[in-house]
């Protein structure tokens, strides 16, 4: 071994231990900073999303067939909290207890694309079978409206929803 090989040897080394401090820093210094929430996505109370009292609230008026009172807070909730899924979820709910299935499809996709964990079998945010029942529902009334009026093109526009969130349950985890 020549001076050079001693000297890369040397420089290898100190690159190598150099590092291995940089990534044992890296590993220890940011989840000191982390602070975890043991509340669920999108229902928060300090960070600014839906309370999980509200969530129970809406829940009770529509077991209670308190449709008007749970569509008014929801929409109200809405304003709020516009990105907040669980909102949506409800408003479908809201819309089946009203035999709107159509409308509570729609309501289900907004749900959906706002929190895909709506679909996942493997967390406990799952509705998929309420979502699949909503989504029979519909075609049939959209396949009876589009066989009376083909150029309708609300129903058109529901068409796709269902065949979105057919698409979404078959690809679903489990």
């Amino acid at each position: 071994m020549d001076k050079l090989d001693k000297l890369s040897i040397v420089f290898i080394l100190i690159f190598i231990a150099a590092l291995a401090v940089v990534s044992a820093e890296y590993r220890s210094g940011p989840e000191k900073n982390i602070k975890r929430s043991s509340t669920r996505p999108g229902n928060t109370t300090a960070a600014g999303g839906l309370a999980e009292e509200e969530t129970r609230t809406l829940k009770r008026l529509i077991e209670a067939n308190n449709i008007q009172k749970a569509e008014a807070l929801i929409k109200e909730l809405t304003g709020k909290y516009p990105y907040d899924g669980e909102l949506h979820m409800l408003m479908g709910d809201v819309m089946m207890r009203r035999q709107d299935a159509v409308g509570a499809v729609y309501e289900y996709r907004e749900a959906v694309d706002l929190n895909p964990d709506y679909l996942d079998k493997k967390t406990s945010l799952f509705q998929g079978r309420k979502i699949k029942i909503a989504v029979e529902e519909a075609k049939l009334k959209i396949n009876e409206t589009l066989s009376n009026r083909p150029d309708d093109p609300y129903m058109k526009t529901a068409k796709k929803n269902t065949r979105y969130l057919i698409k979404k349950l078959a690809a679903s985890c489990g």
